[in-house]
């Protein structure tokens, strides 16, 4: 499939380094994040005319001097009659 058919949809939200590293403050930037990614994705789906088929989704929490990102993606490619 051509390189240019794919493309990633991904998105990031950090916490700052002088909030605690709480479960509530987790659960908080996790529920930001899938609901960022939700509408990139719908966004996405939109654009694509209603088809897509998705691979490779990761989440991943990663550590920043600013303190905490959390991090999802996958990867949209259009649907092969």
């Amino acid at each position: 499939m051509p390189e240019s058919t794919r493309q990633l949809v991904k998105v990031r939200t950090g916490s700052h380094s002088d909030v605690a590293d709480s479960r509530e403050a987790r659960a908080y930037q996790a529920s930001l994040t899938q609901r960022l990614f939700c509408e990139a994705l719908f966004k996405r789906l939109r654009e694509a005319g209603g088809e897509l088929r998705l691979r490779n989704f990761k989440e991943e929490w990663l550590s920043s001097d600013d303190g905490l990102v959390h991090e999802l993606s996958v990867e949209c490619l259009p649907v092969e009659e």
